[in-house]
């Protein structure tokens, strides 16, 4: 392989079981993942393929953890499933403190971050409830107390809420929270699925507005920044006819882009379907808040783009997965792609015979990581 390519396969490690939520240390040395199907917390040093296995008791009802956080010493990691948190060493595996109920304002399905220092965590919150109006809260490890940091707001006299897919992102020791958000501004009355767009009684659509936000969390409170999703619902993306809305954001502290991530998708039946303009990821400068890139969807609406996706931490690079994509002689292969996101211009494919779900960069941006069907992890070299 060309070294002008950005990525280089390196090894293949097989796990003791499938597994998911993959998470590199911040020394790029280890993985840590959730094994299938024993839900257990696994940690495998990338160098010896060596496998440790948390000790969280195997109970009923802390199945299903949603997410997995380091501590910046890489001493630490957390897991949550949503109502139990739970925080155990590294080193031994043991379990140094849980939570087995969380505050009522905060359902804990979205991301986790440590604080640079280690006393702290943060944690998205489910905002869908009525009761619930918290999107992010800080959990002190000393006290194991919940204090709120971002509470819900109004634009237009309209309550925000937010996407479950927010995320953390560090640059050096700057901590950024980014997740999409919307307010509901009106209703309109629904309308049919032929051509003419009759109106059905009873039936409503509501008006949206939507936008990405950024919040930096560390060093310093800063104010939020962010960017208007342009609404796709009268003619899809582009005048496509493929309507989308935004699944999760990353702010990307070099050049402050923020990178939008819209995966699901539907087809406006009144609109001349024309799947070449279908666009799965939008760039925006947040200085002039204009898009200057667009890309991804290679014309096929149903293509899996809505897997998973990382930004490299200085070069203008973003990976991404397919688990199943069609090919020209028939069947399917999944599909590993780079693409410079400014521009975006696609910069490298490689397959993944057995197709692949999740990819994950180290902090530094030397190596990415890539979870396939089953046992099976495959780590590739940043050029």
């Amino acid at each position: 392989m060309a070294s002008s390519e950005p990525i280089a396969f390196e090894k293949s490690i097989l796990l003791d079981e499938g597994g998911y939520t993959v998470e590199w240390s911040p020394d790029g040395r280890s993985i840590a993942y959730v094994g299938t199907p024993s839900g257990q917390v696994g940690i495998v040093d990338v160098e010896t393929n060596a496998i440790r296995k948390s000790k969280i008791p195997k109970e009923p009802h802390f199945g299903g953890i949603e997410s997995l956080a380091w501590s910046r010493d890489g001493r630490q990691l957390a897991s949550t499933n949503g109502r139990r948190l739970i925080v155990f060493s590294t080193q031994t595996m043991e379990i140094i403190e849980q939570i087995w109920d969380t505050a009522p304002f905060c359902y804990l399905k979205g991301p986790l971050a440590f604080s640079e220092d280690g006393g702290s965590l943060y944690a998205q919150c489910d905002m869908s409830g009525p009761e619930r109006v918290i999107l992010l809260a800080r959990i002190d490890l000393a006290t194991l107390n919940m204090v709120p940091m971002i509470t819900q707001w109004e634009e237009d006299s309209k309550p925000v809420k937010a996407s479950w897919h927010g995320r953390f992102v560090r640059n050096g020791k700057q901590l950024v929270f980014s997740t999409p958000m919307y307010s509901i501004l009106d209703r309109r009355p629904g309308r049919s699925f032929e051509a003419e767009r009759k109106p059905i009684p009873g039936f409503y659509d509501t008006i949206e507005r939507q936008r990405c936000y950024a919040f930096p969390i560390e060093p310093d409170r800063g104010e939020p920044v962010f960017v208007d999703w342009l609404d796709t619902a009268e003619i899809g993306v582009d005048g496509s006819g493929i309507k989308r809305d935004p699944q999760s954001c990353s702010l990307w502290r070099p050049e402050n882009l923020m990178v939008v991530f819209a995966p699901g998708y539907a087809k406006l039946p009144w609109m001349t379907i024309d799947p070449s303009k279908d666009r799965v990821f939008t760039v925006y400068d947040l200085a002039s808040k204009q898009r200057i890139a667009a890309f991804a969807g290679f014309g096929r609406p149903d293509v899996g783009w809505g897997l998973s996706y990382a930004l490299h931490p200085v070069k203008p690079w973003l990976a991404t997965v397919t688990k199943r994509t069609p090919t020209n002689f028939g069947g399917s292969i999944g599909l590993v792609t780079i693409w410079d996101f400014r521009s975006g211009e696609l910069l490298q494919k490689v397959e993944s015979p057995n197709g692949s779900f999740e990819v994950s960069l180290t902090e530094d941006g030397k190596r990415l990581a890539i979870k396939a069907p089953g046992p099976e992890l495959r780590i590739f070299k940043i050029n």
